[in-house]
């Protein structure tokens, strides 16, 4: 299984760049930046939120942004952070250049929006696998959020071993700082960003909702389940991100699960680095070797990818995520959240042109013998959906196993402390539905941003119907961020799941567009999240490093 099922997979747009107009200033804390104009709307990109974590500061918490005087260039994306691109199911767009001094997120303000006009803020936050990705991905455009009255941003976070990583030399350096989650630390920091500085956009701090897809939405739940990021936002969209993947250790080795610091020591072996002055030594190797562009083969992204992913440090988290939930400690806020009906595939662009489909969990029947004695049971209850065809059957019950059980975990447990919607969606560009009879991993994010239209080599082909159901998803993300609940005049009523987390839903389709219904398949899901639940207990605390 690639680790979170390569969480985030974007599908390749092309929207356009930045517009030549004159400049527009902001202030930050850190000093002014000049933005331009793009489709009448302010931009402001490659704002740094953080000092670069270069040279003594990789593998630390993010420090302060650095001052600087003057007005800064604030008209073009800053690199992305460093990453391994070349997955051969990783079908994206280019990032463009990658640079380690990356810490940086962009703001899209809506027309004549005045500073301090406490506009409602969305922060955005990117998928990929926590080891690929880029908030200036050309498909997280901003535009249909600024002219719904929103101020729009998008952040950079360490990706890969330079965002997940720890060793026993690096723990021991500073052992009253949290360690290993440093990808989180830095969305936790643009947050922080955004808190003190967004007034100067006409952003009110005090009404921010995060939403991010795969690992975007996985850095969600984290960051409603840790104290650090408390208060930071008021609301949090959290889209296929609900992977029940237990979370790794920092020092405690477990069964088939190395601790983080098992998996860096082998990293530091493997690069001949050992013995007292292993920390400076890491430090010191060139972030080729550590973030490779062009890496040996499948066993070397294998290993990036059993490294990128949250881990229990005993500082941001002491428990799993999911344990958080399940104890009712997570943060307390308005939460919609959902998952897409093939989450076990994901969209291929063929070198033909044509669309097809690729798996990121295998779909074959043998898949099913990991529900044990339950699995005729449970095969019998999905048959009445798909007639008995095995092979719908099998990919959409895969597909629950991946994502939909512990999203209807999460949200079963939230909606008894907390406003919580449910959704699922099902809806394929029209002229894509003879390649799949469902919506892939990532499917719902060019409805969310409006951009069907620059889907390569399918955006032309897109019908009235697509557009109206993007700008309907659209509508109601907007309004969630705006008041805590999606609904509004002339979309159908989505209530929010009953404190038993059971109830209706909001299914997203071809052929109603949205429509209120029950759960699909619900004693079968609620069988899942029962079956999350048992390996979801209280996690043994780790070693404090």
């Amino acid at each position: 299984m690639l680790r979170y099922a390569l969480a985030g997979m974007a599908l390749a747009v092309s929207v356009g760049g930045p517009a030549a107009a004159a400049p527009v200033v902001a202030s930050t804390g850190s000093g002014q930046v000049a933005g331009t104009i793009d489709r009448g709307a302010p931009v402001f990109r490659g704002i740094p939120y953080a000092a670069p974590p270069v040279g003594p500061l990789r593998w630390r918490p993010p420090q302060p942004a650095l001052a600087w005087s003057g007005v800064r260039d604030a008209t073009r994306f800053a690199p992305a952070c460093p990453q391994t691109p070349d997955s051969p199911v990783m079908m994206v767009g280019p990032v463009g250049a990658s640079s380690e001094d990356c810490l940086t997120l962009n703001v899209w303000m809506p027309a004549n929006a005045a500073a301090n006009a406490r506009l409602p803020v969305m922060v955005w936050i990117h998928g990929g696998g926590f080891f690929t990705g880029s908030g200036s991905e050309r498909q997280f455009d901003g535009a249909p959020y600024v002219a719904r009255g929103v101020v729009f941003v998008t952040i950079n976070y360490r990706l890969g071993r330079l965002g997940f990583f720890a060793h026993p030399a690096l723990d021991a350096e500073h052992p009253d700082e949290p360690h290993g989650n440093y990808g989180l630390m830095d969305q936790i920091a643009a947050l922080n960003w955004v808190k003190t500085n967004i007034a100067g956009f006409g952003g009110d701090p005090g009404n921010v909702t995060v939403f991010g897809e795969s690992a975007g939405g996985i850095s969600i739940l984290a960051s409603m389940a840790t104290p650090m990021a408390q208060g930071l936002f008021q609301k949090a969209i959290v889209e296929s991100g609900a992977f029940p993947n237990p979370m790794r250790d920092i020092a405690a080795d477990r069964p088939n699960q190395p601790s983080a610091e098992t998996l860096g020591k082998a990293f530091a072996e493997a690069q001949g680095i050992g013995g007292p002055d292993a920390a400076a030594a890491l430090r010191a190797l060139p972030v080729e070797k550590i973030a490779p562009s062009k890496p040996a083969g499948m066993d070397e992204i294998g290993k990036i990818q059993v490294t990128s992913a949250p881990m229990i440090d005993g500082k941001m988290f002491t428990e799993d995520i999911f344990t958080t939930f399940a104890g009712h400690g997570q943060a307390r806020i308005p939460l919609l959240i959902g998952n897409n009906s093939l989450e076990a595939l994901v969209w291929l662009f063929r070198p033909d042109g044509k669309m097809g489909t690729v798996p990121i969990l295998p779909v074959d029947p043998a898949m099913l013998d990991k529900l044990g004695p339950d699995k005729d049971r449970i095969v019998a209850a999905y048959s009445p959906r798909f007639g008995g065809d095995m092979a719908k059957l099998v990919p959409a019950l895969v597909s629950d196993l991946l994502v939909g059980a512990g999203t209807r975990f999460i949200a079963g447990y939230a909606a008894g402390d907390q406003p919580t919607y449910l959704y699922r969606f099902e809806a394929v560009p029209t002229p894509l539905r003879d390649v799949t009879a469902g919506a892939p991993h990532g499917a719902e994010i060019p409805y969310v941003f409006g951009v069907l239209y620059s889907l390569r080599n399918v955006g032309p082909r897109t019908t009235d119907a697509d557009r109206a159901l993007s700008a309907t998803v659209i509508d109601y993300w907007t309004s969630f961020a705006k008041t805590g609940n999606p609904n509004g005049r002339e979309r159908p009523n989505w209530p929010a799941l009953s404190a038993d987390g059971d109830g209706l839903m909001l299914r997203f389709s071809d052929t109603d567009a949205a429509v209120t219904g029950a759960i699909p398949n619900a004693a079968y899901t609620l069988f899942l999240r029962n079956l999350v639940q048992q390996f979801v207990k209280p996690a043994e605390k780790p070693r404090v490093p």
